[in-house]
């Protein structure tokens, strides 16, 4: 599963090397994708570009911060946050907690 999700992480990857995503804007997406990563213990190193175990420097999320994110910038972290939560449902490996969580990140 992690390969696969790296290879989906790649596809906006590219899009911010082609320029049509901004910096700014891919960063809230990889903020996104490491939200929903931290439910099993994982993360995505964007420097080596793989889905890695995690380490005691993840950031610890909060949902507080993101209620002044700009629209853009909260489009993205959820289009990070649900590309990892359906590939892992669709593996049937989603946990109880990323569903709780999805629920959450859905109102926001």
């Amino acid at each position: 599963m992690n390969k696969l999700l790296q290879a989906k992480i790649a596809g906006v990857r590219v899009l911010k090397l082609r320029g049509e995503i901004t910096e700014d804007n891919f960063s809230f997406f990889v903020r996104g994708v490491n939200h929903a990563l931290r439910f099993m213990g994982l993360q995505y190193d964007a420097d080596n570009h793989a889905v890695i175990d995690a380490t005691d420097a993840m950031y610890d999320y909060s949902n507080d911060d993101l209620k002044n994110a700009q629209l853009t910038q909260l489009a993205f972290f959820k289009r990070g946050f649900f590309l990892v939560t359906v590939t892992v449902e669709n593996a049937g490996e989603l946990p109880i907690e990323l569903k709780d969580e999805s629920e959450i990140i859905r109102e926001l």
